[in-house]
């Protein structure tokens, strides 16, 4: 199994930290998300598209939810993922 940093996860949480300003008491690792957030900030889909992770879907034909998740403030909901959905829906895989 590989096991690798998640940088579109340090971007989500840094976008989160970032939002909430100075309302919120920062560890060293939420500044440090916030920073990395902010310094990329306006090129999001360019490093989503770079990361390792993000190459992945965009091989598999998934490069426009790339460019779609780099998208900020731009919904007030979120995608579910219900008890029952199969795992393969989300995928183009088939086995």
């Amino acid at each position: 199994m590989l096991v690798r940093p998640s940088y579109e996860d340090l971007l989500g949480a840094g976008s989160i930290v970032a939002a909430l300003g100075e309302r919120l008491r920062q560890s060293v690792e939420a500044s440090m998300a916030a920073a990395v957030f902010e310094s990329h900030r306006d090129r999001l889909a360019l490093f989503l598209e770079s990361c390792v992770s993000g190459r992945e879907l965009v091989e598999r034909g998934f490069g426009d939810d790339v460019v779609l998740a780099a998208r900020l403030d731009t919904r007030s909901g979120v995608p579910e993922r219900r008890s029952g959905d199969p795992a393969k829906r989300f995928t183009n895989e088939t086995n």
